[in-house]
């Protein structure tokens, strides 16, 4: 019982690291968006569609 208990708590932080890093990624592609000209912007949106698709499969 005990072990579970502590690898639940162990994985769940996994998956707040998880969350907030993601969010991060968010936030600094916002930025990169707001920073970068139109093309870059552009480019930007692309990878993050592929990169979605890819974590799907």
């Amino acid at each position: 019982m005990n072990v579970v208990a502590v690898n639940f708590k162990w994985s769940f932080e996994l998956y707040m690291l998880k969350v907030e890093n993601r969010a991060m990624n968010r936030l600094h592609n916002n930025i990169y968006n707001f920073n970068h000209n139109e093309k870059g912007r552009k480019k930007t949106k692309i990878y993050t569609q592929h990169r979605k698709y890819f974590k799907k499969m």
